[in-house]
């Protein structure tokens, strides 16, 4: 980061040096001594922080009201009642239907959170056994280690925390994007604006209702206002501190948003250590930029090293790493323009479905159209040393994702994981950068009032209004479809999809823009009110764009329970552990993880770290599946019976493989079927096929070969095999699960002959098997299940999840504890000695 140019970027100065712009005043009251005078502004100065911060914490609580002041959640829980068994069983059509497209909320997000507060009664914080057969959850960067959801929903439902941490949220980024443009030595209506275009920015609001994105995205600002100060000051216990915030990011959700953060800080501080050798002609002069950078990611990534080194582990074990997340399919030159109009496709609101590769919380991108002329300012006029590396990391990040080389190449090469996810999501880095810029162009010109500038923006803004206002009139006349279409016309005809209200709203701002920029430059001096009639503009702006992104409802909506349901729940109350369910499609009926939500066990599953090896054993069953939705869509095959999909969930009207085999148990608008195919949940085999260890095509290659039968023989990896030869006088195998916990499984097994024990629960690093008290090797068997090779004879097995990572990760955030403690102590004392010397 980087100090403000001039007297005011003193190292070692006061932490705001340059009076408000609200002031007004061209002296200092009282005694005229520059001790007394420097009291008195620190004083002023303080105060305006003061009130300011009160105005952003009222502004966040008026956005968030329906939470703060109406008692609901921010949850799009209207969408529940679009799909079986809700739809059905439990009707409800007073809400409005949200857009479908954007509701990871719903479906992802608040059944993890139920997981965790499930979870958190038994204290089995690192294994969940919900869904797709098991998977590491402490390890997903997901909700499960985000501490404030930890912390509210020891207090309050699962619904409200989810909302409650919005709220919070909201607060700490507002509060500490104000603070690093006040550091950077902004005036208090600049920094205010630079919050508000912040924590107000579409994409951002756009993520409220998902903690683990919002709550990654506002500690950005705090740790880049730690790193400012400890440059600035000299002082490198800031630099501890920015760590801290850089943990609580890392562990607060989706890795990918302090990935982000973390490589844009460092591309900062790397320009400002640039700056300051090329400023001094002194190599040396950038060693304290850097210092501060290097100790900021040390101490973050070792404090969060529980979850850090957990996350890599798992990263590894899913396709993320060769696989892409998402393709952009932008088009600049249609999809820009939400910069001007976010609901440019209607509002999500309403149920309008966005049209692009992504969904519309992924690509608004909307900063109010006042900010986007500051940042203009900023660019042109401002000296700020920032101004270049803020821009440019927003505009290329931009363009990537709109696949404009060369800036597509640069970001994946500098951001390596831009392609391995959905790259719309880099748009948070945009949001920062471009905020902070906003802030630095309000700054200049509420400072220098550029008459001239302030002329050429207005021009700029009535021009640019003419864009909407004929995209509205094109958007009007095409309404009914001409006879031109496919014809050279075909584009006006595709413009018709165009929101005319939006286009008219952005057409209207864009004429207050210009109004404000022409009568400001005509003032002949800066006038008091100036900042205050900008910054109300901002406010409506932002207001009017984003109040309706994130509807809230009342919590009675969320889940309840259908008779179907209850009859699941008992029927796996009763085989704890020996039972899952197949919801076919799973589309259609409890999409997603919901299933979390009532503890129910189930095959599929909706993840952005879908393990590999399941994923490609679902594949072998069903025709089509994606990178994160482990959906069926057909049902029922020998694979997916040695799921232990016991229960068969389908709408009505649903036609299903090998129908003699199942047993209808409940008939109503959605059908339970009973498996009787099903595969229990542990069971032994004698015959044993051999794979090379890791070579997964060669496993799936014995899978799916004609009639393989996975009731009778395994595929396993590393070299084991069994002849499988008969023995009729032999009694059959016994195999029972007698405790099942979520990070613990044990199973009585008696066989008469060597065999294979197959539990059809998820292998993964560091779950190990006793065998009768002594350690046992367990074998990837079936591409994902675990495997152990028992002798003839009555077994007891005993498998248990302790994370072969987290000791080392814990002593490493230990290690980091005591060194951040000694550190501190260490720098203290130093800083106390040379103030003494001083004096």
């Amino acid at each position: 980061m980087a100090a403000a140019e001039g007297g005011g970027a003193a190292r070692g100065a006061d932490p705001i040096r340059l009076p408000a712009v609200s002031s007004g005043s061209s002296g200092l009251p009282g005694d005229a001594s520059p001790a007394n005078g420097r009291r008195h502004f620190q004083l002023t100065a303080f105060r305006q922080d003061v009130a300011a911060l009160l105005v952003l914490v009222l502004l966040v609580l008026l956005f968030m009201w329906r939470v703060v002041f109406a008692g609901r959640v921010l949850l799009p829980l209207d969408t529940v009642f679009l799909m079986e068994p809700w739809k059905s069983e439990a009707p409800h059509s007073d809400a409005p239907v949200w857009n479908p497209t954007i509701t990871d909320a719903v479906w992802a997000s608040y059944p993890i959170a139920s997981t965790v507060t499930s979870l958190r009664r038994t204290g089995s914080y690192f294994w969940d056994p919900y869904s797709m057969a098991g998977s590491p959850s402490w390890a997903s960067g997901d909700l499960f280690s985000n501490p404030l959801l930890l912390l509210l929903s020891a207090f309050t439902s699962v619904a409200k925390a989810m909302s409650w941490a919005a709220v919070f949220s909201l607060l700490l980024g507002a509060a500490f994007t104000y603070l690093l443009l006040r550091e950077l030595a902004c005036g208090a209506w600049a920094s205010l604006i630079a919050s508000l275009a912040f924590i107000f920015n579409g994409y951002l609001v756009g993520w409220l209702s998902i903690p683990n994105m919002t709550g990654c995205m506002v500690w950005l600002p705090v740790v880049a206002w730690g790193i400012e100060r400890s440059i600035r000051l000299r002082d490198h216990r800031w630099s501890l501190a920015s760590g801290c915030a850089f943990a609580l990011q890392i562990i607060s959700g989706n890795i990918v948003c302090p990935l982000y953060g973390g490589i844009t800080i460092g591309l900062l501080v790397s320009w400002r250590a640039l700056s300051l050798m090329w400023h001094e002609k002194k190599l040396s002069a950038g060693l304290g930029p850097l210092t501060d950078g290097v100790i900021t990611a040390v101490v973050g990534a070792g404090l969060a090293a529980t979850s850090l080194f957990l996350t890599v582990e798992l990263y590894f074990q899913t396709n993320r790493s060769a696989q892409a997340g998402a393709r952009s399919g932008l088009d600049w030159t249609v999809h820009a323009l939400r910069l001007l109009a976010p609901d440019l496709y209607g509002n999500a609101l309403h149920g309008d479905t966005y049209r692009s590769a992504f969904n519309y919380v992924e690509t608004n991108l909307y900063f109010g159209i006042l900010p986007l002329f500051f940042i203009v300012a900023a660019v042109v006029a401002s000296r700020h040393p920032l101004k270049w590396p803020l821009f440019g990391i927003g505009m290329a990040a931009l363009l990537a994702v709109y696949n404009i080389p060369p800036f597509r190449q640069a970001i994946a090469w500098v951001y390596p994981v831009f392609l391995n996810t959905f790259p719309g999501r880099i748009f948070y880095i945009v949001a920062f950068c471009w905020s902070v810029l906003a802030g630095l162009g309000a700054d200049w010109l509420f400072r220098h009032h550029p008459r001239r500038l302030l002329r050429i923006l207005g021009g700029i803004a009535m021009a640019i209004a003419l864009i909407p206002l004929c995209l509205a009139g094109t958007a009007i006349f095409f309404r009914t479809p001409p006879a031109t279409r496919g014809t050279a016309l075909g584009w006006f005809y595709w413009v018709r999809l165009f929101s005319v209200g939006s286009l008219l709203i952005a057409t209207g701002h864009l004429v207050v823009a210009s109004i404000i920029f022409w009568s400001w430059g005509r003032l002949r001096r800066p006038s008091t009110y100036i900042p205050g009639i900008v910054t109300a503009c901002v406010i409506a702006d932002l207001f009017v764009a984003g109040l309706n992104f994130n509807p809230a409802f009342d919590e009675s909506l969320a889940f309840p329970d259908t008779p179907s349901l209850k009859l699941l729940q008992a029927l796996q109350a009763d085989h704890v552990g020996t039972a899952r369910i197949a919801t076919v499609p799973s589309g259609k009926i409890l999409y997603g993880l919901s299933p979390e939500v009532y503890g129910l066990q189930s095959v599929s599953g909706y993840t952005s770290w879908a393990l590999k090896r399941f994923a490609r054993y679902i594949h072998l069953t069903q025709p089509v599946t994606t990178i994160n939705h482990i959906f069926l869509t057909r049902c029922c095959s020998p694979l997916l019976n040695a799921l232990n999909a016991k229960y068969i969930y389908t709408p009505d009207g649903v036609a299903l493989e090998n129908a003699d085999q199942l047993d209808l148990i409940y008939d109503g608008p959605v059908k339970i079927y009973d498996n009787r195919a099903a595969l229990p949940r542990a069971w032994v085999v004698h015959r044993v096929l051999s794979a090379p260890p890791e070579d997964l095509d060669a496993v799936a290659d014995h899978l799916a070969a004609p009639g393989f039968s996975p009731a009778i023989e395994a595929v396993v990896e590393g070299g084991r095999e069994l002849p499988g030869s008969d023995d009729g006088g032999a009694p059959p195998p016994y195999a029972e699960i007698v405790r099942y916990e979520p990070e613990r499984v044990v199973v009585e097994v008696r066989l008469a002959r060597d065999g294979l024990l197959v539990l059809s629960e998820t292998m993964y690093p560091g779950w190990t098997a006793r065998v009768d008290e002594q350690a046992a090797p367990i074998y990837y068997t079936n591409l994902f299940m675990r495997g152990v090779f028992l002798q003839p004879g009555e077994h007891r097995v005993d498998f248990v999840y302790r994370s072969t990572m987290l000791p080392v990760a814990l002593a490493v955030s230990v290690a980091t504890v005591v060194l951040v403690m000694g550190a501190a102590v260490i720098l203290r004392g130093r800083r106390a000695a040379a103030t003494a010397a001083r004096r």
